[in-house]
């Protein structure tokens, strides 16, 4: 082998490795937009439980109660200071609505804070996969400016 094959071979196997650490931070962007995009549905949900109870305390008389798969009856409030609200390892408790207000706005701000913590990361990743992006650039265009021509077979 001589030695303008090495060097492009040496270059072929950078280049492979670029692209596979490439689609390795492609993957974890994805899990983690799927993460994101979860958390800010359920931040929605919150939100829109803790509008629902203030409702209830301004005096709304009926309701509607959902039975699951996007049914729902009408009901009367018999307690409008009292609900049972879930506070974790699927216990639920009676509280007052200003305390289900409280533990609702806690868990609302743990999954923004959890959604701006995911946000960092995926800007991170972006960040490496530019590098990586441009490291790649780089190995390309001295194989061009060397006179070599190679290129990569996805093993896909």
């Amino acid at each position: 082998m001589n030695e303008q094959n090495l060097g492009n071979s040496e270059r072929e196997k950078q280049l492979k490795e670029k692209l596979m650490a490439y689609r390795a931070l492609e993957s974890r962007i994805s899990t983690l937009a799927k993460q994101q995009n979860m958390f800010a549905s359920k931040t929605l949900e919150i939100q829109s439980t803790i509008e629902s109870i203030d409702e209830i305390k301004k005096g709304a008389k009926d309701i509607l109660f959902p039975l699951g798969s996007a049914a729902y009856t009408k009901g009367a409030i018999a307690d409008r200071n009292k609900l049972i609200v879930e506070v974790g390892a699927g216990v639920a408790l009676e509280k007052t609505s200003d305390e289900a207000k409280m533990i609702l706005e806690k868990r609302k701000k743990e999954l923004e804070e959890a959604m701006g913590v995911l946000q960092k990361e995926i800007q991170s990743i972006s960040a490496m996969m530019q590098k990586i992006e441009l490291d790649a650039q780089g190995i390309i265009h001295k194989a061009q400016k060397e006179g070599e021509k190679f290129r990569l077979v996805s093993s896909e």
